[in-house]
């Protein structure tokens, strides 16, 4: 009888570990030290770690990271927007032009101290603030992150009309290049009622795409999720590339080209594509890449796609 007894305690604990196991997140850092959640706040323990997990972000393993990061309960200002964007769709499925009105006022009351909006009226969209693309995924709604006991608020652009001049600026060039209707590192096109834009952006030596859709309804363009494709073709200093997004990272050959194809992702979609080498530019930019780089997606055809020459310098 003590045997039977022994042997359905050591099975019930058996189980039980196991459950509490299954119950605890699978992270790639120490959550109850090293990251943790303080009053809806990502706390990071120190600078050290801080500087860790961001490489890892940077190196290639953005996805593994905010998934990571998820599973701890951070809710980013980017994943706010993703919740906004589609929002909007519903507000936007009615007819009555007064309905949409008092709707549309009551989103953007909700979340104009989070956002920032377009004056042009024919663009519903809000757009996130911050300037550093990295900020985006760790702080909260907010703008807050800490590294101890340091509560840090993101660098936020004061309006649209400041985000749109940093972002489509060049300190080589700034006088529109390439195909009617694309600048210097912006490519899009417009097909019907679709848009989609690809432009890249060099923070440190991280080269940045961020790729948008938009779609026309009765009231104005709002963004919506869709099928991305991206060609790059981009020359100089690379340390490395991804070919596939989220993959292993490669290494450079200069003049290298590669395409990226997209499963179904939001109306906004902000990556890296790879590490610029130092000294791959003057004096005064370092950092240097140029080249050309194209996009399309499901509601813009291929045959119509962006084009616009790339020149980035940091």
């Amino acid at each position: 009888m003590k045997k039977i007894i022994f042997l359905f305690v050591a099975i019930f604990s058996f189980i039980a570990c196991n459950n509490d196991e299954n119950d605890s997140p699978n992270l790639s850092f120490n959550s109850n030290k090293d990251v943790s959640i303080v009053n809806g706040i990502l706390k990071f323990k120190n600078q050290e770690v801080f500087d860790s997990i961001k490489d890892a972000y940077l190196n290639g393993n953005e996805k593994s990271v905010l998934s990571d990061l998820k599973l701890l309960g951070h809710v980013s200002i980017s994943d706010i927007l993703f919740e906004a964007d589609k929002e909007l769709e519903q507000i936007c499925e009615t007819s009555e032009e007064q309905d949409f009105k008092i709707k549309y006022a009551d989103f953007k009351a909700k979340y104009s101290e989070k956002f920032i909006f377009n004056l042009d009226e024919e663009d519903l969209s809000p757009y996130i603030p911050y300037v550093n693309s990295i900020e985006q995924f760790f702080a909260n709604c907010d703008g807050k992150y800490m590294i101890g006991e340091k509560v840090i608020k993101a660098d936020a652009y004061s309006d649209y009309a400041e985000l749109k001049q940093d972002k489509y600026s060049s300190p080589i060039m700034s006088r529109a290049v390439s195909e009617e209707g694309n600048s210097l590192n912006h490519a899009w096109s417009h097909q019907s009622k679709r848009k989609v834009s690809l432009y890249l952006t060099i923070e440190g030596s991280a080269v940045w795409a961020e790729f948008k859709s938009q779609k026309k309804n009765v009231f104005g363009w709002v963004r919506y999720s869709t099928v991305y494709h991206g060609k790059f073709k981009l020359d100089g200093g690379f340390v490395h590339y991804y070919n596939t997004p989220n993959g292993l990272a490669k290494d450079d050959q200069n003049n290298r080209e590669w395409q990226w194809n997209f499963g179904e992702q939001g109306g906004t979609y902000k990556c890296i594509i790879g590490h610029v080498n130092y000294n791959s530019g003057p004096v005064r930019c370092p950092y240097r890449t140029s080249g050309w780089i194209e996009c399309w997606s499901r509601g813009v055809s291929y045959e119509d796609r962006g084009r616009s020459r790339v020149d980035l310098c940091n």
